[in-house]
C-alpha cells in the first residue's frame, strides 16, 4: 500500500492530496489497515536549528574548555542532548556512543522539535552557562528569522 498524507478536520482524517485520495478509494468499506502518525518535517525548522547550531559553534570559542571544531561540536552536543546510540567495543566490551542522524527520514517534526529544544538546553547548561534570561531572549530573537 502506498504513503499517504492526511489532514486532521472536523470530520476526522481526510486525503491531503489526489494521490491520498486514490489510496484511500482502495481500501474497502469495513477494512482495517494500519497507520503511522508521523509529523512531517518543517523544512524551515531545519534550518532554524542549524542557524542555532551556528551561533552556539561561535560562541563556544569564547570558552577554551569547549572549542571544538564544527562536526567535533556537533557530535558533542548530541552526546550531551542524549541523542545517540551505543554499541560494544569489540575488544573491552565498552560501550561506545554513536550520534543519531537527524536527517528528515529518521526523525519526523515532532521528535525533531524535542532534539531542538534538548540541544537548546545543552548551549545554555553547558556552552553559555552565564547566559543570562536577556542573553537567552536574544538567542531566541535571533532565531525568529526561521
Amino acid at each position: 500500500m502506498a504513503k499517504v498524507y492526511l489532514r486532521k478536520t472536523l470530520a476526522g482524517l481526510v486525503p491531503d492530496n489526489v494521490d491520498a485520495e486514490d489510496a484511500l478509494k482502495k481500501v474497502k468499506l469495513g477494512e482495517t489497515v494500519s497507520c503511522e502518525i508521523k509529523k512531517p518535517r518543517n523544512y524551515e525548522f531545519h534550518k532554524k536549528f542549524f542557524s542555532m547550531f551556528g551561533l552556539a559553534l561561535a560562541n563556544q570559542d569564547h570558552f577554551p574548555e569547549t572549542s571544538l571544531g564544527k562536526t567535533q561540536f556537533y557530535s558533542w552536543l548530541k552526546l550531551k542532548a542524549g541523542y545517540v546510540d551505543y554499541y560494544k567495543d569489540l575488544i573491552n566490551g565498552q560501550p561506545i556512543p554513536e550520534p543519531r542522524s537527524i536527517s528528515f527520514a529518521s526523525m519526523d517534526e515532532i521528535e525533531f522539535q524535542a532534539f531542538y529544544d534538548d540541544v537548546k538546553d545543552v548551549i545554555f547548561d553547558h556552552v553559555i552557562p552565564s547566559a543570562t534570561e536577556h542573553d537567552k531572549h536574544n538567542f531566541e530573537q535571533a532565531m525568529l528569522g526561521y
